[in-house]
């Protein structure tokens, strides 16, 4: 009755820039770091390895473990990133180091934040209504 594609434009696809306000490597840049993310979500292999995990007591090795995980599983790049002048090419490892240091600064909203960003299907599809409709510009 109805087509095979009936909910293609929902369906959660490319990449979504997460921007960490207040975040910026090195502390002295004018421009905060934003990582690029593929969806997460359920569904995801973020996801699914989050599924298989068994609870931590620890709220902080918790939210680590969450950290490294989205670093390997979701985040494909980020901008702003440089050290010495010389832009930081992503690697899972320096994402999840990046997280991790910013749980250890007592930040861990910004990788709680980026988590949820990375999780949320509406990020990853076309607007439904465009800006100019809703009056900006």
């Amino acid at each position: 009755m109805f087509d095979d594609d009936l909910f293609d434009h929902l369906t959660p696809r490319g990449t979504f820039d997460i921007v960490l306000h207040d975040v910026h490597i090195p502390r002295d840049s004018d421009k905060p770091v934003v990582l690029t993310a593929k969806f997460a979500g359920k569904g995801s292999p973020y996801w699914n390895a989050m599924m298989k995990l068994k609870p931590l007591a620890d709220a902080t090795a918790a939210t680590e473990r969450a950290a490294t995980l989205l670093a390997k599983l979701a985040i494909v790049g980020w901008q702003n990133v440089s050290k010495n002048g010389v832009p930081v090419v992503y690697s899972a490892e320096l994402g999840a180091e990046v997280l991790h240091k910013l749980i250890r600064a007592k930040r861990a909203e910004k990788v709680d934040y980026a988590i949820a960003a990375a999780m949320n299907p509406d990020n990853y599809r076309e607007p439904i209504v465009e800006a100019v409709d809703l009056g900006k510009e």
